[in-house]
């Protein structure tokens, strides 16, 4: 059985590099200390970072969580201290005590910290990470066409506005909700329903 280490080890498992970094940018905005996070994409992978490492919270997209390469019964026998967020594209019935809790992947970004808060005390929880933000509508459309890859300068013909304005939203977007990678930004808006993850193709 591995040994826990006293960081705070966990696994982010999702076949989306953007979904992977955003929540990785998520993770590290809550937590006061620093949390030791291994990112995976496969099943293979996952199985052998949990050989090897202990770790206490396993984040995971419920695609990989139903594949057949994952036995859970062993996972809970040799990770007795590991709780579990399942991530859903869409709203199912998770069977009950598999996994401690489901989230769709458009919740608002409070109900991801609002989780880890129910799973963890509160000695964990960054103190200096503001749990109300809120964007404007301008903020708002400017973070979607951010998040879609838009130029700034494309953004200034679209919205009719300079490119100084746009460069000073996008520095206030960033300011105010502490996140510098577009990775995080993008998770940011389909949790609060800025943008739809489909359209992120």
């Amino acid at each position: 059985m591995p040994k826990i280490s006293e960081e705070l080890g966990i696994i982010v498992a999702s076949p989306s590099p953007i979904v992977r970094k955003g929540i990785e940018s998520l993770i590290a905005t809550h937590f006061e200390r620093k949390a030791s996070v291994f990112s995976v994409q496969t099943t293979a992978e996952l199985r052998h970072l949990l050989l090897r490492h202990a770790v206490v919270l396993l984040i995971i997209e419920g695609g990989l969580a139903e594949e057949q390469g994952l036995n859970w019964t062993e996972i809970k026998f040799t990770q007795p201290q590991l709780k579990t967020i399942v991530l859903h594209r869409f709203q199912i019935n998770a069977r009950q005590g598999r996994y401690s809790h489901n989230l769709l992947l458009d919740a608002p970004e409070e109900m991801f910290y609002q989780t880890l808060d129910n799973l963890f005390p509160k000695q964990y929880e960054n103190p200096n990470r503001e749990h109300s933000i809120t964007l404007s509508k301008r903020e708002k459309e400017i973070l979607r066409h951010m998040v879609q890859g838009v130029t700034t300068k494309k953004m200034a013909e679209l919205l009719h506005l300079s490119h100084h304005t746009i460069s000073t939203h996008r520095k206030n977007i960033i300011s105010k909700l502490g996140i510098k990678t577009i990775a995080g930004l993008t998770v940011y808006a389909v949790m609060n329903g800025i943008v739809d993850l489909e359209d992120m193709g």
